[in-house]
């Protein structure tokens, strides 16, 4: 028994040894495992620790490279700003050399004839000849190559000197005409002429001190214009109304009767690609259109023919205008973060002024001495065009930022400015000071929100109401005093019968009336009081308040 029972306790002890060695590995692999785990955690912190220096580097590189560009665009901005100013110092200097040496030139040949006489005239007569003769050679000689290896400094002073040659040789035949016919007689000398006023002098002169015509409210549709596939992007009308201009998706560009809707004056030459700004200058003569393809183009309005093409930005072109008193005056914003101001009578960029945030909208305002303009971080900012596009002025988070300011528009005054936003807000604003107009509150509607990246809005002519158009493809008309909604024009419907397309463009008319609409299907849609009746062609039927179904192109609904 003895014996046995010590072999049970031996066993039971040898058991107890192994269970302690296995639970000895077990903790041992535990250990190990749990110095694995370890060391796989330290090596991941370290890789998330590489990473975000490496991430911190990257953006710090990206930072620089970003300053070094701004800087790099801004010195080549300054440069082009440099070369303009100083041609045109040399043209300014070439004019005025020619107009001296004329006038010197004139008073030589009227000293010589005065002191000769009749008989001095006819002995000094084989004289002059052979300044005849040689001007006349100067002439026809072919000019000499521009000096400055063909630069464009170079050829501006070549063109300078040539205008030197020309009036010398213009004195020199006026000089032996002068000696062949003798002293001339004492005569008064002629009043001073005064310069010719610009095309838009008249225009401007009707328009001071008349109060502009009032906002009349459309109530229906009157017509509808084929539309341009692939949306309508752009519509203007001319500072007199009689015409307006739509562009869109398709590239093309149309000209219609402003009032009936009818198509007026010759086809336009087509775009390359879309058109998605467009504004009539100031004498009426030419329409400046913005494209995607990163150009403008200057259309002749009698021709049809583009005389301008104007490059310069280096993204398609958000938005352009015109100075309402300057037919030569234009500006253009860009994705390129870029504004350019342009002479339009030469075709080429006479400044270029560099935004932190992406210009979405600009319009002139005050005569056409101020720039406003509208941009992606929400704010607006105000450029004197008098101090060479100096930004005096901004309004900082108008609307919210992410989209940004869409639209801007202002009254035919230039004292008032309407911005629209893409969070569906419409401020109305003093185009001087960018502040709000006394009384006027932030414009809103229940149900109005806007539809993309591509929104219109309008101010009436007189400044008192203010219009926009929805998602929903509805166009809300303010009265800007008490913020108040006084019209909702409802569209018809598509022809598939899906819902109505959202509103890209508006343009209302200096003369009060129509109302015109481009929504993203294409269509054009001119609005107007219900008693109005258009006259684009059709049956001529007047449209009711209910809208009713679109009629045929071109044809009066």
């Amino acid at each position: 028994m003895a014996n046995r029972a010590a072999s049970a306790a031996a066993d039971e002890a040898a058991c107890a040894r192994k269970r302690a060695a296995a639970a000895e590995a077990e903790a041992a692999a535990e250990r190990e495992a749990g110095a694995l785990a370890r060391a796989e955690l330290d090596a991941r912190l370290a890789d998330r620790d590489a990473a975000e220096a490496a991430a911190a580097a990257a953006r710090a590189e990206v930072a620089s490279l970003s300053r070094r560009l701004v800087d790099m665009r801004g010195g080549e901005a300054d440069r082009m700003n440099a070369v303009n100013a100083e041609c045109e110092a040399i043209l300014a200097s070439a004019r005025s050399a020619a107009r001296g040496a004329a006038a010197d030139a004139a008073v030589a040949a009227a000293g010589a004839a005065a002191a000769g006489g009749g008989g001095g005239a006819r002995g000094t007569a084989p004289q002059q000849q052979p300044a005849c003769r040689q001007a006349q050679q100067q002439q026809q000689a072919p000019p000499p190559p521009p000096p400055g290896g063909g630069s464009l400094l170079g050829r501006l002073k070549g063109v300078g000197g040539r205008a030197v040659s020309v009036a010398v040789a213009a004195a020199a035949r006026a000089a032996a005409a002068a000696g062949e016919a003798g002293p001339p007689a004492a005569a008064p000398p002629p009043a001073p002429r005064p310069p010719p006023p610009p095309p838009s002098a008249a225009l401007m002169a009707a328009t001071a001190g008349a109060a502009p015509p009032p906002s009349l409210l459309p109530d229906a549709p009157v017509a509808s214009l084929p539309p341009h596939p692939g949306g309508t992007f752009a519509l203007a009308f001319d500072r007199s109304g009689a015409r307006l201009a739509s562009g869109g998706g398709d590239a093309a560009v149309r000209v219609w009767d402003g009032r009936t809707g009818a198509p007026r004056g010759p086809g336009l030459a087509r775009a390359v690609e879309a058109v998605t700004a467009l504004a009539f200058t100031a004498d009426r003569r030419a329409l400046l259109g913005g494209c995607a393809d990163q150009a403008l183009r200057l259309w002749d309005c009698t021709s049809g023919r583009v005389s301008h093409t104007l490059t310069g930005h280096t993204a398609r072109v958000t938005a352009a205008a015109t100075a309402p008193s300057a037919p030569r005056s234009a500006a253009s914003a860009g994705a390129d973060r870029a504004i350019k101001l342009w002479d339009l009578g030469r075709g080429f960029c006479a400044r270029t002024l560099l935004c932190p945030s992406t210009c979405q909208a600009l319009a002139f305002a005050a005569g056409g001495a101020a720039l406003l303009t509208g941009h992606y971080d929400g704010g607006v900012r105000l450029w004197d065009m008098r101090a060479g596009g100096a930004a005096v002025a901004e309004a900082p988070a108008l609307h919210a930022p992410g989209g940004g300011v869409l639209a801007l528009a202002t009254s035919l005054d230039g004292g008032a400015a309407l911005s629209l936003g893409r969070d569906g807000c419409l401020h109305a604003l003093d185009a001087r000071t960018l502040t709000p107009l006394p009384g006027s509150a932030p414009l809103r509607a229940p149900g109005f929100r806007v539809g993309g990246q591509w929104a219109g809005a309008a101010l009436g002519p007189d400044g008192r109401h203010a219009a926009a158009g929805g998602a929903d493809g509805t166009v809300f008309v303010w009265e800007v005093a008490t913020g108040a909604v006084v019209r909702e024009l409802r569209p018809p419907g598509s022809a598939s019968g899906g819902p109505p397309p959202a509103i890209q463009a508006l343009a209302w008319s200096p003369q009060g009336t129509p109302l015109a609409v481009g929504d993203r299907a294409g269509g054009v849609t001119l609005w107007a009081p219900a008693g109005e009746r258009g006259g684009g062609g059709g049956d001529g039927r007047r449209a009711s308040s209910a809208g009713g179904g679109a009629g045929e192109e071109g044809r009066v609904m």
